[in-house]
């Protein structure tokens, strides 16, 4: 069993793991999204850090956009349990991908319509339980990408 006594951590732009165990809350806020844009020439993306892979894609054809997000072992080794999940695409209205009760090895993932020149915001955040000396304690993942298709 891995114990955590008090973590926040701030790793690369884009993603922020915040696991806490005290008994007063802490305001995280949202991580500083990261920013990329896609063309006709370079459709794909991959982007790593210590916590978790984002992947995404545009196939300029159809005019959709193809992504995946999943947490890397030794993060999704953390996870107590089911996480809960919810995605958000702020420029496409309606837009929402939820998964409740996943593993933490669960590789989220989704496509939707685009249009081509239109920016948007991804975000997501996964809610799950960690152990700490104090027992189990709520922790999150929040991934922020800001992205066009030029």
């Amino acid at each position: 069993m891995i114990k955590i006594a008090f973590v926040r951590i701030l790793l690369l732009a884009g993603v922020i793991m915040t696991a806490c165990a005290i008994s007063t809350p802490i305001a995280t806020g949202d991580p500083v999204p990261e920013f990329h844009q896609f063309t006709s020439a370079d459709p794909s993306w991959v982007h790593g850090n210590k916590v978790a892979t984002f992947n995404g894609q545009v196939n300029y054809r159809a005019s959709t956009f193809q992504w995946s997000l999943e947490l890397v072992p030794a993060v999704a080794e953390l996870v107590m349990g089911t996480m809960n999940c919810t995605t958000i695409i702020a420029g496409i209205p309606g837009y929402s991908d939820n998964h409740s009760n996943i593993p933490g090895d669960y590789l989220l993932h989704s496509s939707v319509n685009i249009e081509i020149g239109s920016k948007y915001q991804l975000r997501s955040r996964c809610d799950f339980n960690v152990m700490t000396d104090t027992g189990a304690t709520p922790s999150n993942v929040h991934t922020a990408i800001d992205f066009i298709a030029a």
